[in-house]
């Protein structure tokens, strides 16, 4: 009995050892080695059981005999009860087998150990650097640019402060203080200045316009490799009421004419056409816009049309108007129509040279100009055809505006009407309507009797 006892622990603890190491497997894939460690430990122990003596064999044999066929019994009585199931189809597999099976599976698994790739420092943070070195350009682009104009502007400003300083009384005023100061380039943004000088005969002041290129702005920097955009200087004179003559003259390179005569309110409304230079000593480059003949021959009397001749490249505008009023402005005809008071004006435009020496001669040129329209007297039939297209003008904007007023009256009278209707829509009491429909019909009749009458007085 003794022996049976102890081959039930025996197999109960390989039972337990083997399903132990078989969860091990699954757990952890390197424990298999200490399992087959343990088993064979186990193996070496049963081994080393000493040898039992052939009677005590002898009776352990047929204790265990009879304790089969007591088995053999409860077995028989219990099978009449089994019979019903099929012991196949409920046949599961023990979990010893399940646990070994995965065992096995992990223990046919390899585990390959995969190399670590690093990417160099460049190509980790390609977009980084890009994106860095990108904002780093185009700040010092920005400075550079800044600088340069500015240094631009100051050197024109220098270079042309002691002819300024001999024609005019104030030069350089900023604008900002109570009192006037001297010497000041104001910066109206990062590429255009301003020079502003007054206190000289034949005009009220002088504004010089630096346009430059926008050399701060990298973009406009790559545009301007494909499409140069040069530097501009303006001179700008506003002259008083007894300066000019009845004068509206505008010369310009042949390509922009046409969007010059078109842009400009005083042009468009004065002048009828656009001439070639060559009828007035001038390069086929060049156009002229004027509004009469005897007019653009004042202008360009007195050494003017050589020196427009010598400088044919540089030049991009001259206007000399008495009737300056701006830019057309677009939907002009929606909006209403005032009567502007022309100004007399003089204004030139040049691509701004490198050489300082060549701005001395523009600014030399303007004064000179200046100087040249004070003395400018047109013949008596170019003076009556100019105060006959400025009163064809006045009565036109006049006409104008009166038909706006007109327009205006009739909209607000049946904006009236309108509200008048609608309040009699909503009125509770029946004699009053009535009473306003009585009204309203009386109105039509006598609408319709005028327009019967003055159908009679056509007729006959």
């Amino acid at each position: 009995m003794r022996g049976l006892c102890l081959r039930v622990f025996l197999l109960v603890f390989l039972f337990s050892c083997t399903s132990g190491g078989a969860k091990k497997v699954v757990e952890d894939d390197f424990d298999e080695f200490e399992f087959e460690f343990e088993s064979n430990e186990d193996e070496e122990e049963v081994e080393k059981v000493p040898p039992k003596d052939a009677d005590d064999f002898d009776a352990e044999q047929d204790e265990s005999e009879d304790d089969d066929d007591e088995e053999a019994r409860d077995d028989s009585d219990s099978s009449d009860t089994d019979d019903e199931f099929d012991t196949e189809e409920f046949e599961t597999p023990s979990e010893g087998e399940d646990t070994l099976k995965s065992g096995k599976e992990a223990s046919d698994l390899k585990i390959e150990e995969s190399a670590v790739t690093i990417k160099p420092f460049f190509e980790a943070y390609l977009v980084e650097i890009c994106i860095c070195l990108g904002i780093a350009l185009y700040i010092s682009n920005y400075l550079l640019g800044r600088t340069k104009n500015t240094n631009i502007a100051e050197g024109w400003m220098v270079h042309n402060l002691p002819i300024l300083h001999s024609q005019f009384v104030l030069v350089g005023d900023d604008g900002e203080g109570e009192e006037p100061t001297q010497n000041h380039v104001v910066r109206r943004s990062e590429n255009s200045f301003t020079v502003w000088a007054s206190g000289r005969i034949n005009c009220d002041g002088l504004l010089v316009h630096l346009e430059l290129m926008k050399r701060h702005d990298l973009i406009h920097v790559i545009l301007g490799l494909f499409r140069p955009v040069p530097d501009t200087i303006s001179f700008i004179f506003q002259c008083a009421d007894g300066d000019m003559d009845s004068v509206i003259t505008a010369i310009c390179p042949r390509k922009t004419a046409t969007k010059m005569s078109k842009e400009y309110e005083d042009l468009s409304k004065y002048c009828s056409g656009i001439r070639s230079g060559e009828k007035h000593n001038l390069p086929s480059s060049l156009s002229v816009i004027s509004e009469t003949f005897d007019s653009a021959i004042s202008v360009l009397s007195g050494g003017v049309a050589k020196f427009l001749s010598n400088h044919a490249d540089m030049l991009l505008s001259l206007h000399v108007t008495d009737q300056y009023t701006g830019l057309k402005e677009e939907g002009e005809e929606s909006e209403t129509v005032t009567i502007k008071k022309g100004e007399k004006r003089i204004h030139l435009t040049f691509k701004l040279p490198s050489d300082l020496d060549q701005t001395t001669e523009l600014l030399d040129f303007a004064l000179k100009l200046l100087d040249h329209v004070k003395h400018i007297r047109l013949s008596r039939e170019a003076k009556d055809k100019a105060t006959k297209n400025r009163q064809l003008v006045v009565q036109e904007q006049e006409k104008l505006q009166h038909q706006q007023r007109q327009e205006a009256a009739q909209q607000r009278k049946e904006e009236k009407k309108k509200a008048e209707k609608e309040k009699m829509l909503e009125e509770t009491d029946a004699d009053k309507v009535r009473k306003w429909e009585e009204k309203e019909y009386k109105k039509q009749m006598k609408k319709s009797q005028t327009k019967m009458k003055q159908m009679k007085v056509r007729m006959g």
